[in-house]
C-alpha cells in the first residue's frame, strides 16, 4: 500500500506530437519522447501538504547492470538536456507558425489586404518548409527550414537517449550544428513575428479577423498522440 513508483526522468521536452513505441503496452508505456534519464546521486523529495513542507533524501543508485563511468552518464545527461532544449524551443515556433498559417488560409481577402496576406504567408511557408525542397540552383545546396533543422534535433535527441553511452564525437558535432542552424532561423522567425503587428494592424483596418498566434494550431488527426 506504501509502494510508489517514482519517475526518474526530468520535464519531458515540448514536442509537435506525441506517441508510443511499436512495442508499447497497454497502460504501462509512457508517451514519448520522455524527459532527460537522472542519473545516480544524492537527490531530495519533497512533500507540501496544507502549508506545510517535508522533505527526505532520496539516493538513487546506478543500475549495477551497466559499467559505464560516472562521467560519461554526465555527458549524455548534459547532452540530452540541450537538446531537451533545443527541441522545445523549435517545437514552440513550430506549433505558432501552424496556427497562425491555418488562421491565414483561413480568411477570405481581396485587393491589397490579400497582397500582403500572401507576402506574410510566403515568408511564413519558406521558413517553415513543406515536402517539396527548393533546391538553390546557384550553390547546389538545400536549404535547410525549420522543420529540417526541428527533424534533426527530434532524432538526434531520441538517438542520445537510446542507450546508457556517452555521446559520441558525432553526435556531440551534430548538436552543435544544429544549435547553430536553429539560432539562425529563429532569427529570422523573431523577424516575422515582429511584423505581425503592422499584418495585424492591416486586417483591422479591413474589418477581418486579426491573427492571434497564441491560439493552438488544429489537432494534427494522423499524429499518434492519442492516450
Amino acid at each position: 500500500m506504501r509502494r510508489f513508483i517514482w519517475d526518474l526522468h526530468y520535464r519531458a521536452p515540448l514536442t509537435t506530437a506525441r506517441g508510443y513505441p511499436i512495442s508499447a503496452v497497454p497502460h504501462a508505456t509512457p508517451q514519448g519522447p520522455e524527459g532527460p534519464l537522472a542519473v545516480a546521486g544524492s537527490y531530495r523529495v519533497r512533500l507540501t501538504v496544507g502549508g506545510k513542507r517535508l522533505e527526505t533524501a532520496l539516493t538513487l543508485k546506478p543500475d549495477p547492470r551497466v559499467r559505464l563511468a560516472a562521467a560519461a552518464l554526465q555527458d549524455q545527461l548534459r547532452l540530452a538536456t540541450k537538446l531537451a532544449d533545443l527541441l522545445s524551443t523549435s517545437s514552440r515556433a513550430l506549433l505558432t507558425a501552424s496556427s497562425e498559417h491555418e488562421q491565414l488560409k483561413a480568411l477570405a481577402t481581396t485587393g491589397a489586404t490579400a497582397e500582403v496576406v500572401q507576402r506574410y504567408v510566403a515568408r511564413l511557408s519558406a521558413l517553415v518548409g513543406s515536402a517539396e525542397k527548393d533546391e538553390d540552383q546557384h550553390e547546389g545546396t538545400t536549404k535547410l527550414t525549420l522543420t529540417d533543422v526541428h527533424s534533426q534535433i527530434d532524432t538526434l535527441y531520441t538517438e542520445v537517449n537510446r542507450a546508457d553511452a556517452a555521446p559520441t564525437a558525432v553526435q556531440l558535432s551534430t548538436s552543435v550544428a544544429a544549435e547553430a542552424a536553429l539560432s539562425g532561423l529563429l532569427r529570422t522567425w523573431q523577424q516575422l513575428q515582429a511584423d505581425l503587428p503592422s499584418l495585424n494592424g492591416r486586417l483591422r483596418a479591413g474589418k477581418f479577423l486579426q491573427i492571434r498566434p497564441e491560439l493552438p494550431p488544429p489537432r494534427d488527426l494522423n499524429a499518434a498522440d492519442k492516450d
